[in-house]
This record gives C-alpha cells, structure tokens and sequence, in this order.
C-alpha cells in the first residue's frame, strides 16, 4: 500500500472512530429519554393516531377536539405506530427507526465501492455523522433520515444504469420504489427523484438507448397514481388538504437567516458547501453536468433546501439531505480511479482540507453544538416535568384535560396524549385563516379543559403578532376567550396555570 493512501486510510479511521464516538453519546442521551427533546410531539401524536387504528388525516380531529393534524406523508409514521406497540414507547420508537435510516445512508458510502481506495466511505461517513444537524437530529423522532436513505439508495441503484450502456431495466424500476416510499416518508424529498430521472435521460440522449429512462418513470407514474389513489381511498380528500395545504407556511426571511446561522456556526459545513460548489462548477467547465446522478442529487437537494428554509418552522434539520447529497457527490467523485496527476491532487486536497476542519471541530465543539440534550441536561429537564406534571394533578387531579397553546413539548409528560399536537402549525392556520378557530373558542367557552397552560407573564391584553408584525386577530381571540372562561391560579418558570 503507497505511503499516501495509508496517511488516507489513518485520517479516515481516525474521523470515523471519532464521529462514532460522538453520535454514542447522543444516543446514549436522547435515545430513550421519556420525553419530548426538540418538538418531537407533531409526529409522535401523528403515529399514535396510527397505533390506536386512526389517522392524523382526518377532519373531525384535526378541525376540532382533539385537534390532532398530520402534514407529512404517512410511512414513517406508520412505522413508528407499528413500532410503538411493541416497545410501548412513541418517542423510542421514533429515535430507532430514524437512527437505523442514518445507517442506512451510512452504509450508502460504502456502497459506491470506490476504485481509489476504502478510506474515501470511510472519511465520507465519519464526515456526515461529524455535521452538527446531522448528529442530534438523527436520534428525534424526525422522518428526514428515513426519506433521505430511500433517495440515497434509489440514486445507488441508478449509477450503473446512468453511466453504462448496458443498463438493468429492474435496477430503474427499483429506484422508481425508493423514490416512492422516499416522497410516501416525507413529500417535499424531491431532489433523489429529480437527480434520477434527469440521470437516466441523459444517459438516453448519449447512448440513444431510452429503456431505463422509460422503466424509471414508467413504474414512478404507475406508483404514484396508485398510491394517491389508496391514499383518497383510506383517507379521504382531507389527506390532500394535510399534505399539501397545510404545510404551505408563510415565508420569513428573518427564519432563514436564523436557521443559517445556526448550520454555519460549524466550519465543517463551509467546508462541505465550498467542496461541492468547486466539484459543480468543475462538472460545467467540462461539460459534463449530468454525468454523476450524486452531484445532481446534491444540487437538487441545496435547491430544495433553498427553496424551503424561510418557512415559519425551518430548522437545521433541513441541513440534513443537502449534507449526506454533498458528501456522497464527494466521496463518488473521489472514489474513481485515476492516475491523472490533477484529479490525484485535488482529491488528496479535498479530503486534507475536510480531515483539518474535523480536527478542528472536535477540538471547539461542546455537546450543546450537536446534541439536544446530554448527561447533565436531561436530569434537568425530567425534574422541570415532573414538577409540572405535580402541580397540575394537585391543581386538577390526576386526569386533567391540559391545553398547552404555546408548545407542545411538554404534553406527554403531563397527561400522555395530545391536544393541539403541533401548535405552531395551528397558530399559523389560524391566523391565516386556513382553518377556523370557532371549534376551539367553543371548547374554551364550555371549559371543556380542566387547565390551560399559557407563557409566564401574558395576559389578556397583550397584543399578539403574527409572522408579517401584524395583529394575529384569529389567535388573540382564542388567548382572550381563555382568559375569559378560566382564571389564571399559579405560574412557574415558563408558564402560567389558568384553571376553570
């Protein structure tokens, strides 16, 4: 083995060792912790309307009591549901089955079975578990993992087939099922089937052989009238409104930036981002955009990222596809083997330059960078809702019907199932009068809550604004139509206690 591939070989193994050992310990921190971490409850409610044989499409539960809507496709959460009752956990159920996704695209790396050497999926992994929205993102109940392992493994089963004239037909039909159950996970997961289809037709229009391209979108368009249709068929025309209304949230640019700069807190990522620019704009300089499916993965998925991280409710989870896109668009360019004095020195550069940024983030990174909670938080955290959950049983007793209009992070601990599952969302609906807040005032007026929870220090006055800075006229008179039916008895650290 040359002298320079055992220095590569030892820098990988020392990223992957690393990487490994930091998404251990956010595993051993929020795997099984009995409580929301970071916004956790939308789809853990939407799962448990699976597990008790229901669906979070349906009207009567989203338009009123108990106020249970579901705006992404249904797979995932069909999975945790099933999950679920057998681990009778929702929030565990969740975590494994978007941490087993993460290895999943791990196992994508080793996959692309490079000519230049093992160390390059090697390096790739370690890097992609090493990203800060990747670590502690992945072990939430959160079903981009998911989505992002079918759109990985659909454009694995397409690289043969797009570089090769003797394409296998079955392999494009299998990447049109990946993409299927990748948009089936989540809907917006769009840039695996754009990178494959495009792949595929221009291997059709280079090699003048136009099978795989028409077996790709022959067996998608087959897939996706059926699945629409069993999806109309098992829940109803309320489907269409959960999954393609309701998540059409009002942009922010002031979100944008927050989401960001919070993702480029980490040199890392500029590393990535810079990396897989200079690999896009070398692909046009020679004139071979379409010639790698896994670049064009990577700027569909940055071009979706673009496109979606000013909504109300983006975070840095969004970071996930374009990062596991980018570092697999770099670890198939730097797999191919070439003697080429210059492919041979930008790859060795590439991967110095990303080897140094991982030095570097080990040696500035803190759990609080990766991980939502660790081994001094979570104490914390359980003992702010046990107190919680005792003063509501003493104030209301122990089957207290608890309204949490401001976040429903704390919901499961305080009576083990939902109403308003993701009050974010409802605030946005509201307000923009998508959905209408009569079931609810109606349901304040008649107390059919025994405590409502609102923040510490609102009254009834207080003016509300909405995402534009104007008056949220739907959700002020929701606040003042509690304060109207209940009276506010005790507050704590966050929230005050409004009792009938």
């Amino acid at each position: 083995m040359p002298m320079r591939t055992r220095l590569f070989t030892a820098c990988a193994l020392f990223v992957a060792v690393a990487s490994l050992v930091r998404v251990g310990h956010v595993v051993d921190a929020q795997l099984d912790a009995p409580f929301d971490l970071a916004y956790e409850t939308p789809l853990a409610a939407a799962a448990l309307e699976f597990a008790a044989g229901r669906h979070p499409y349906d009207e009567a539960r989203y338009g009123g009591a108990p106020f249970v809507l579901c705006m992404y496709t249904p797979l995932y959460l069909q999975a945790v549901g099933a999950l679920h009752a057998l681990l009778d956990d929702v929030f565990l159920a969740g975590r494994v089955i978007a941490l087993g996704a993460l290895a999943l695209v791990v196992a994508a790396f080793f996959a692309l079975r490079p000519r230049a050497g093992w160390w390059v999926p090697v390096l790739g992994a370690g890097l992609l578990l090493l990203h800060w929205p990747v670590a502690g993102n992945a072990v939430l109940v959160k079903n981009d993992t998911l989505a992002i392992a079918c759109s990985a493994w659909a454009l694995l089963a397409v690289a043969g087939p797009a570089r090769e004239r003797s394409a296998g037909l079955w392999r494009c039909a299998l990447a049109a099922v990946l993409c299927l159950a990748a948009v089936a996970t989540k809907q917006s997961t769009v840039a695996g089937i754009a990178a494959c289809g495009l792949a595929l037709l221009a291997c059709g229009v280079r090699t003048r052989r136009w099978g795989p391209v028409l077996a790709f979108a022959g067996v998608f368009a087959t897939g996706v009238a059926l699945l629409a249709w069993l999806a109309s068929w098992a829940y109803g025309s309320s489907f269409w409104f959960c999954t393609l209304v309701a998540p059409r949230n009002p942009f922010a640019w002031g979100q944008a930036a927050r989401v960001l700069a919070a993702g480029y807190r980490q040199p890392l990522l500029w590393g990535t981002s810079a990396l897989l620019a200079l690999l896009a704009f070398g692909a046009l300089i020679r004139r071979r955009p379409f010639a790698c499916p896994f670049l064009l993965y990577a700027v569909f998925a940055w071009g979706v990222f673009a496109l979606t991280v000013p909504k109300l409710g983006s975070w840095t989870t969004y970071f996930i596809e374009p990062v596991a896109a980018s570092l697999l668009a770099l670890a198939a360019a730097a797999g191919r083997s070439s003697n080429e004095q210059l492919t041979r020195t930008w790859r060795g550069a590439a991967a110095l330059l990303l080897v140094v940024l991982a030095c570097v983030d080990l040696f500035i990174a803190v759990p609080t960078d990766y991980a939502v909670t660790d081994a001094l938080r979570r104490p914390r955290r359980q003992a702010v809702d046990d107190e919680m959950r005792a003063d509501i049983v003493a104030m209301a007793g122990d089957e207290a019907r608890v309204l949490n209009l401001w976040t429903p992070i704390h919901t499961y601990s305080i009576q083990q199932h939902s109403y308003v599952n993701d009050t974010l969302l409802y605030r946005i609906l509201w307000n923009e009068g998508v959905l209408a807040v009569e079931p609810m005032l109606e349901l304040l007026r008649e107390q059919h809550f025994d405590v409502v929870l609102m923040p510490r220090g609102l009254t009834r006055d207080t003016p509300l604004l909405d995402e534009h800075g104007e008056l949220a006229r739907p959700l002020t008179t929701i606040v003042q139509a509690a304060f109207d039916a209940y009276t506010p008895h005790a507050q704590d650290g966050q929230y005050q206690y409004l009792l009938r």
